[in-house]
This record gives C-alpha cells, sequence and structure tokens, in this order.
C-alpha cells in the first residue's frame, strides 16, 4: 500500500444523512465525538500508516470475516463490524450538502486510528468481481437488496500521547484471535524453562492474568534474532513493533533462530527494563531535559518486570520509541559455537556510554513523525539511523579483532 495516501493538510468529505449524524460533547471539554453511519461505497483511503499501531493483513481470518458480511448486501453490515476510528483536525456537517467535512492537518496525528482492516476490505471488495456476483445472487434468488453502511467514530482534538493509548487500546482484537497462544503452547516450553525466573511475570496462554504477554516477548526476542536480521543485510525487525502476529509467526517456523538467543535472552529481558529506567537519567546527564519532549507521557507511570531493581517510574516512554533504539544493539551480537553472545563485555554501560545520542535520534524521530510514537516505531528510517549510530559506536570502541569480545 502506498505511504502517501494524500498530502497534508487536507480535507475530505464523507456524505452523511442528517439522522446517520450524532455529535457528542466531551465531560472535559477537550475532545469532540461525532458517530456517523456512511455508504460503503463512499469510504475515502484515509492513511493508516502513520495513526495505526497494526499492520493491514488481508489475508486474515479477520479481513475474511469482515468481507463475507459486506457482501452479504443485507444492510446489517454497520451492526456486525465495530467500524472505523478516525482522529481529525477539525469536523463539521454541512446540512445543506449533508456532507461531513474532516480536516488532517498533520501526518502521524490525523488518520485511521483503528478500523484499518474494515476500511482497507472495503475498499477492495466494494464494486469488485465477487461484490458483484454476490449481488446479483441474491437478486435471482429473489430476495432482496439492502444498501450497507459502515460505522465511524470521528474524534478531533486527540493529543498525540493520547492518540498512542487510544491506538493500542483499540487495536488488540486481530492479535488475539489470528494467532492462538494455545496453538504454540508446546513451543514455549524451552522459553519457560529458559526464564523461570519470569514464571508469575509472563503470561503463556490466553487470558492469563499476569502482567507481561509472551507476545511481548517474543517480539523483544525478535529485535535480536540475527539469524533472521543478519547484521550483513540491511533489514530491520520493525514488524516485531507494528504487527503482534508477525513475530509469533516466526518464532514458530524459526524455532531454531530464537534457540540460538539462549545465552542472552535475560540479558535481553533486562535491558529493555534498563533502556526505559535510565533514559530520562542519561539524557538529562548531558544536559538535556527529557521531560520536555512532547512524546513523553507525564500522566501515566511504567512498570519494570525483569529488572527487580528498577522501581516504577513516573512517566511512560512509548515502545514506538523504545524498540527502534533497543533494535539497533542487534549489532552488538555475534554467533559463535552456533548460539548468540554479545560483542561487547557489558552491553549496559555501552548504552550508558553511547546513550544520549541514541537517544536524541529517537526523541528527534519522534518528533518529525508529529510526536506520535506509533508513526516512529515503523519508519524505516529511524531503524536504519539508530543501527548505524551503535554500529558507529561499537566501532570507535573496537581496538581488536571483531571476533573477540570489546571492553567498554
Amino acid at each position: 500500500m502506498s505511504e502517501d495516501y494524500f498530502n497534508y493538510p487536507t480535507s475530505l468529505y464523507l456524505p452523511v444523512k442528517p439522522d446517520h449524524l450524532r455529535k457528542i460533547a466531551d465531560p472535559q471539554g477537550r475532545v469532540e465525538s461525532f458517530f456517523a453511519l456512511v455508504p460503503v461505497e463512499k469510504v475515502p483511503d484515509i492513511s493508516v500508516e502513520d495513526t495505526n499501531p497494526r499492520e493491514q493483513n488481508i489475508k486474515s481470518g479477520v479481513a475474511k470475516k469482515i468481507r463475507e458480511s459486506l457482501v452479504q448486501h443485507d444492510g446489517n453490515f454497520h451492526l456486525l463490524n465495530r467500524g472505523i476510528t478516525l482522529s481529525v483536525a477539525n469536523a463539521a456537517y454541512d446540512n445543506k450538502t449533508e456532507r461531513l467535512r474532516l480536516d488532517l492537518d498533520v501526518r502521524g496525528v490525523h488518520g485511521n486510528v483503528d478500523g484499518g482492516h474494515t476500511q482497507r476490505v472495503i475498499r477492495e471488495t466494494v464494486g469488485s468481481k465477487e461484490w458483484e456476483l454476490n449481488r446479483q445472487s441474491i437478486i435471482e434468488s429473489g430476495q432482496e437488496i439492502f444498501p450497507q453502511y459502515v460505522r465511524y467514530e470521528i474524534l478531533t482534538g486527540l493529543s498525540p500521547d493520547l492518540l498512542v493509548k487510544l491506538a493500542e487500546t483499540r487495536n488488540t482484537s486481530v492479535q488475539v484471535k489470528d494467532f492462538s497462544l494455545d496453538n504454540l503452547a508446546g513451543k514455549f516450553k524451552w522459553i519457560k524453562e529458559q526464564l523461570s525466573e519470569y514464571e508469575g511475570v509472563i503470561a503463556y496462554k490466553e487470558n492469563e492474568k499476569k502482567p507481561v504477554n509472551v507476545r511481548d516477548v517474543i517480539a523483544l526476542f525478535t529485535l535480536f534474532n540475527i539469524g533472521l536480521y543478519p547484521n550483513t543485510g540491511s533489514q530491520h525487525p520493525i514488524q516485531a513493533y507494528s504487527s503482534k502476529v508477525r513475530p509469533l509467526e516466526l518464532f514458530d517456523s524459526k524455532q531454531e533462530t530464537y534457540r540460538a538467543l539462549s545465552p542472552i535472552l535475560t540479558d535481553i529481558l533486562s535491558l529493555y527494563d534498563y533502556v526505559r529506567a535510565t533514559m530520562r537519567d542519561i539524557y538529562n546527564d548531558n544536559g538535556g531535559k527529557f521531560l520536555k519532549w512532547e512524546s513523553i507521557d507525564q500522566k501515566s507511570v511504567m512498570n519494570f518486570h525483569f529488572d527487580k531493581a528498577l522501581l516504577q517510574a513516573d512517566h511512560k516512554i512509548a515502545d514506538g520509541m523504545v524498540y527502534p533504539l533497543l533494535g539497533a544493539f542487534r549489532f552488538l551480537v555475534r554467533e559463535k559455537d552456533g548460539v548468540c553472545v554479545w560483542k561487547v563485555d557489558d552491553v549496559r554501560k555501552f548504552y550508558e556510554r553511547f546513550g544520549e545520542r541514541l537517544i536524541r535520534t529517537a526523541l528527534e524521530g519522534v518528533r518529525t513523525k508529529g510526536n506520535n510514537p506509533t508513526a516512529a516505531g515503523k519508519d524505516g528510517a529511524l531503524w536504519d539511523q539508530l543501527y548505524n549510530q551503535v554500529k558507529l559506536a561499537y566501532f570507535e570502541l573496537r581496538e581488536i579483532d571483531e571476533e573477540k569480545s570489546v571492553s567498554v
């Protein structure tokens, strides 16, 4: 799918009958909500890439069910599908033209927050051969054809941090059912044994009440998987962030590459905590003002489950900023005797020494995406920039053969 749906800023128009539109005021007076029913034939192609944290898999079970419901021509689609959620700068309805104007001003802030699958399926199905054949079949059977509508929720005035929370919260249904954890139960056995110290922390089954889902653990391991993303190549594990399903699929089909990470698995998890916990101090120690950056959420707290020495933080750093930075440390992993080891003798000290430049790059990367970490987390240029910075930092240290560990 093209990255550029349209140029920002722009205005789009949805045809909506007066009886199919409702406006609800926010009790706090910050966000306006519009609910509208729009004919599926009039659904516009609104940007998904920068505002929706998940990739749209058109071949998934979820997409298939959306398509099956859509081509029924029974008028029930808006009741059976949860619809599309948009973030916009402003929205205004014209009673004369019966059109709802949507102003999208900032890439990464305004666009499709939830319902990317629904939007894409509608765009690719309506008017297609399948659409027309089903329609004709229904008519020939003597049944009545009813127009299909899709439900829109349109939110104005979302701040970047609230947008991230909204997108992450809304985008949960696909990840649970596309690839059930229970299907991988047997393949998690060696992971559970390797990470036995986190038995009370990691949930390995659906609906298990533990603070960390094994999906996120596998995603973190994917960041360092040089079997899948070798340091001799140019590909980065962006899907570790952008897709909840893809890391599990890779874990299922490429078990040997994850087993090779065994010697550093606990290091990876504790490094994830340590990087987030010390980011503010490392940045501020070099004269910065970390909490002044708009992308840092000061209304939430951040918990650390893999390093018991770390206390809860009074701010939260989005994974969209953390994953590209942490993924850059993949360059510090090498293969030795069939397993993965670090190229440096202390990866934490490496981060302490060179972290400020990496943190600044990550913060700038988020800022250029409208202070939206979701967009930054899927930005290949940011991943590449951070990776190259780790690479350069490593060679600043290296005075001996690359196959030996380097002292920091």
